[in-house]
């Protein structure tokens, strides 16, 4: 499969069935042009292959296209285009838990027995401060820490693959990740107490 490399591609796909016009969206084009380096290196550090961040990041271009908050992307363009970046790989990583998820339990379990392990609002409450915890921690962390992090926890690489990408020792990554879960777990045990 061919690749089709940013900005070609967001210009003749969208400009015939999107009602904006060509000079509106030049403008959104030119704006991301500016960034595209700095998004895509935001998306790497996130996605386990430069091809999925590029992939993501013509999608970041789509969605200010399609958005129409021409003011959010006026007053700091860098920003909005990293949190809309986040999101994406966000909505990313929850779709392919929903599918593992749905895939796992497709093998294993009926609809009765889905419904009786639904969760009740109070552990969706509980689930969503884990959540916000384990997040803080994550922004605190170094890059590389971080990245080892989502590679083996959201995207299940083993840490003999995240070594070899990353060009570290295995037992470097070995440690990072202990030490990272270490971390989350003090966080999350003292946030009980």
């Amino acid at each position: 499969m061919s690749r089709v490399l940013f900005p070609e591609f967001s210009l003749r796909r969208r400009s015939v069935s999107h009602p904006r016009t060509e000079p509106q969206q030049q403008v959104y084009v030119s704006i991301f042009s500016r960034y595209y380096a700095d998004v895509v290196r935001l998306l790497c550090g996130m996605l386990p292959n430069k091809q999925d961040a590029e992939d993501l990041a013509q999608e970041v271009l789509l969605r200010i296209i399609r958005a129409q908050e021409p003011e959010k992307l006026s007053q700091n363009p860098k920003a909005y285009l990293f949190q809309i970046a986040t999101n994406l790989v966000r909505d990313r990583i929850r779709q392919q838990h929903a599918q593992k998820y749905a895939h796992d339990c497709a093998d294993d379990t009926d609809v009765e027995q889905l419904s009786a392990i639904a969760a009740s609002p109070e552990q969706h409450v509980g689930a969503a401060e884990t959540l916000a915890g384990i997040q803080a921690i994550l922004q605190r962390l170094p890059n590389e820490d971080k990245r080892i992090f989502i590679w083996c926890k959201m995207y299940q690489l083993s840490t003999k693959e995240i070594s070899e990408r990353m060009n570290l020792p295995l037992r470097t990554v070995q440690r990072r990740l202990t030490d990272v879960l270490s971390q989350i777990t003090m966080q999350l045990e003292q946030g009980d107490d």
